[in-house]
């Protein structure tokens, strides 16, 4: 027989309610341990006896939820960000080779605060269409709806060519900064140094296509750079 003081101890007389199950979690938003959250619940039954539980059931309640949320990690990617944030993908290789000449190759979105969040990564040992393709068609299978709606890249022609294979429907547009961080070196010295401001007000101060035209052939007019291929 078990003495009624010790009756707590036994799984069949143990139980966390709901009610303690959501003020653990809130506890755990505030970084508060296992220890104190068990503290603060002896105090609020009046007595370890009274609380219907044991640390160990406590310890045991965040594993499960923690390994929950590890098991649904690439879902929330999937689901939320991607379902969220996907339609327009930056896809950039011109980060470092690490230490095993593999080529880090993220694909990038941006949430509703401005920040960038990783939808997919890989890493490459080659920079060729099949491993771009290769790389593609995998992100497919693994993102709901499939393709994006725009792939933002650099220059690169193995990539192109991989894009319009693997994603056919998808406009694929050149990254700007790859594209205006040519300008000193595409442009004569005095034409880059003297209008380089206003390329960069046609580029950024327009709203619309004919906006942008308008402007940008005026600057390359007074720049004398119509015959610049």
């Amino acid at each position: 027989m078990t003495p009624s003081g010790r009756m707590h101890l036994l799984r069949s007389h143990r139980r966390i309610s709901d009610s303690t199950k959501v003020l653990t979690k809130q506890l755990g938003s505030v970084n508060i341990p296992i220890n104190q959250k068990v503290s603060i619940f002896e105090v609020q039954s009046g007595g370890m006896d009274k609380i219907g539980f044991i640390k160990k059931d406590i310890y045991n309640l965040e594993c499960s939820v923690n390994g929950k949320l590890r098991n649904h990690d690439v879902e929330l990617v999937t689901e939320r960000a991607y379902g969220f944030y996907g339609d327009v993908v930056v896809f950039d290789t011109t980060f470092n080779m690490n230490r095993y000449d593999l080529t880090f190759a993220p694909m990038l979105g941006v949430n509703n605060h401005g920040q960038t969040i990783v939808l997919a990564c890989a890493f490459l040992s080659k920079e060729t269409t099949e491993s771009f393709i290769w790389m593609f068609e995998e992100f497919k299978k693994a993102m709901p709806g499939g393709e994006p709606k725009t792939i933002i890249t650099d220059q690169d022609a193995a990539m192109s060519r991989a894009i319009s294979i693997a994603f056919p429907t998808t406009f694929h547009r050149l990254c700007i900064w790859h594209i205006t961080s040519k300008f000193s070196v595409k442009l004569p010295h005095s034409a880059y140094k003297d209008y380089w401001r206003e390329f960069q007000k046609a580029i950024w101060d327009t709203d619309n296509k004919d906006e942008f035209d308008a402007k940008w052939n005026i600057v390359v007019t007074k720049a004398s750079l119509t015959d610049h291929p």
